[in-house]
């Protein structure tokens, strides 16, 4: 999708109103769309349903306990997290079926690990053999035995192990040593991200995955999970695949609809921002800057994204520029022009990395605030 495109639907597809309750509520401030989130968290839900699936969201998106709680109400069978700190977030509010999504690689986390597992279901990832002998060794001393599923690498060239031979070897390895209890294989497709044709994203995914699955099936491996959002339907459709882990679907955002994966009407979360000055008929100054927005610009190669989030609404008006507190808007001088004093919603180019720079967001729907959401592991990132 171009950044005309994207700007076409800006102008053409939103209609919903900045409520009028929040002029109470200082900004910059995270919103979430209720219905919204809603529609898509059951959307995944169903699809997943239909096809015999598991899901098993990733909440990095949101950190939060509430929205995991949600997530499990609409079938999830458990939550992924990023980090370590994450899950001990989540399991302090009640969360209790958690796989740690990140390689462990020091004494001290793994022990930390260990602890939790004695108040939760804790799985964890392997994908190298110094790292599964840390692990058989920590559990092995404390007399447990530890979930684990080896990651595979299946094209994002980030972590996980490569298949054929070395995948073999890992998985005989870890069916050896004690303390360990192999569940099954797991990928992050993440490469998806850095293909902007829909058609090659979708022929790469398939053979990435069906290679895979393929693998996973010849090792006798109960589970074979994967987890991306931008093609977590078309990855539904690869026969074989035991579970899905996106994570971003509850939100979306810019990145999202850039790759066509998303509309806006999609986008449940933004960020709400006060104009602060007016520097000419062409320029203002928002209070989000990169501590509200983030200054992320794209992940995994994407290439779509013209500025640091898209204003709803208003395509005259564009994010241009973000320093700590402050974010430069360029406006067309044919549009309307901004007060000071006027508020702006702005759908974020990553939403995951948005959110977590809150302590709190706010569900809203209509024109009221229905509830306030602890951003629960914010913070969280060890």
């Amino acid at each position: 999708m171009t950044e005309a495109e994207v700007s076409a639907k800006s102008e053409a597809a939103i209609t919903l109103p900045i409520p009028r309750s929040f002029p109470e509520l200082d900004t910059p401030l995270a919103l979430i769309e209720h219905p919204t989130l809603l529609r898509n968290i059951g959307r995944v839900a169903q699809a997943a349903r239909t096809r015999g699936l598991a899901v098993r969201p990733h909440a990095k998106a949101h950190k939060s306990v509430d929205l995991a709680r949600l997530q499990l109400e609409h079938g999830a069978t458990g939550i992924t997290v990023a980090k370590l700190s994450e899950a001990e977030a989540l399991a302090a509010g009640g969360i209790d079926d958690l796989f740690v999504c990140y390689p462990l690689v020091e004494r001290t986390r793994v022990e930390r690990l260990i602890a939790l597992s004695r108040r939760a279901r804790i799985s964890t990832i392997v994908e190298s053999e110094p790292q599964a002998r840390l692990l058989a060794e920590a559990a092995t001393a404390a007399g447990v035995e530890l979930d684990v599923t080896i990651d595979v690498d299946t094209g994002l060239g980030r972590v996980g192990v490569a298949l054929g031979p070395p995948l073999e070897a890992l998985v005989h390895l870890v069916e050896r040593l004690d303390g360990l209890r192999l569940r099954g294989l797991s990928t992050h497709e993440g490469f998806v991200y850095g293909i902007a044709d829909p058609a090659l994203r979708r022929a790469r995914l398939t053979e990435s995955l069906s290679a895979f699955v393929l693998a996973g099936q010849a090792l006798s491996l109960e589970t074979i999970s994967a987890g991306a959002t931008p093609t977590i339907f078309e990855s539904m459709e690869v026969s074989g695949l035991t579970e899905v882990r996106p994570g971003n679907y509850v939100f979306y955002d810019a990145i999202q609809v850039a790759l066509g994966a998303a509309s806006l009407e999609d986008c449940a979360f933004s960020v709400l921002a006060t104009v602060v000055s007016v520097r000419s008929g062409s320029s203002a100054i928002i209070d989000a800057g990169s501590k509200a927005l983030s200054a992320d610009a794209g992940v995994h190669g994407l290439a779509l994204l013209s500025g640091y989030g898209i204003v709803l609404g208003r395509p005259d008006v564009s994010v241009i520029g973000l320093s700590e507190e402050h974010g430069w808007l360029s406006l067309d001088p044919q549009g309307d022009g901004v007060q000071v004093g006027d508020q702006l919603r702005i759908i974020p180019n990553h939403a995951c990395a948005t959110v977590a720079n809150f302590d709190r967001a706010y569900l809203w729907e209509g024109e009221s605030v229905i509830q306030e959401i602890p951003i629960s592991a914010r913070g969280a990132f060890s």
